[in-house]
């Protein structure tokens, strides 16, 4: 699987099309994306900022999901069914296999 571009990504400012640039700290890389303003400023930023928030933590809790699962199957498989079930769940989901 292809790996996106390493951050830390970060929020620009608003520019002259009314829409707020997402980049990667590399200054070569042009923007990866742009927020725009669907509503308003304030939800337009709001939403800038969860995309980079989002971004910047992903390989973070990936890695606590997964010690989680690891410690919780060594328990008990049975004990922690519900439990393991959810978190295989969502880390397919964030690995991109379901």
């Amino acid at each position: 699987m292809t790996q996106p571009t390493k951050g830390p990504w970060k929020a620009g400012p608003r520019n002259t099309f009314d829409s707020i640039p997402i980049y990667c700290e590399n200054p070569s890389i042009p923007p990866l994306a742009y927020v725009v303003k669907l509503v308003d400023n304030d939800t337009q930023r709001a939403n800038a900022a969860f995309i980079v928030r989002a971004c910047n933590s992903h390989e973070e809790l990936l890695e606590a999901l997964r010690h989680v699962e690891e410690n919780l199957s060594q328990q008990s498989e049975e004990t922690f069914e519900h439990e393991l079930a959810h978190i295989r769940h969502a880390l397919a989901r964030a690995e991109g296999r379901s």
